[in-house]
């Protein structure tokens, strides 16, 4: 489910993770009000996913801007539970 956004915006994030390195959140250039995200893995492989949820982009957004957020999160979690919720969609793996 998209829905629109109040503005859009790009970030890309370093994160405390062992399973993840960054994550970036991108506007998809489709002319939607989409996010695309590139997930790049500890292994150093790079995953595009079209985000299909732009609440869930926003909400990361503000993990991922906030550095004790950030710090706190699982962020392995967070996008395994996107994929298997179908809140993202794998777009292409690097």
């Amino acid at each position: 489910m998209t829905t629109a956004t109040l503005h859009q915006f790009t970030i890309d994030q370093t994160v405390t993770s062992t399973a993840i390195q960054r994550i970036q959140l991108i506007p998809a250039g489709d002319g939607t009000a989409a996010y695309d995200a590139v997930v790049t893995f500890a292994t150093g492989r790079e995953y595009v996913y079209n985000v299909e949820d732009c609440a869930m982009a926003e909400r990361w957004h503000g993990l991922l801007s906030d550095a004790e957020s950030n710090a706190a999160t699982s962020w392995g979690y967070e996008v395994n539970r996107a994929i298997n919720h179908g809140d993202m969609e794998l777009v292409l793996a690097v």
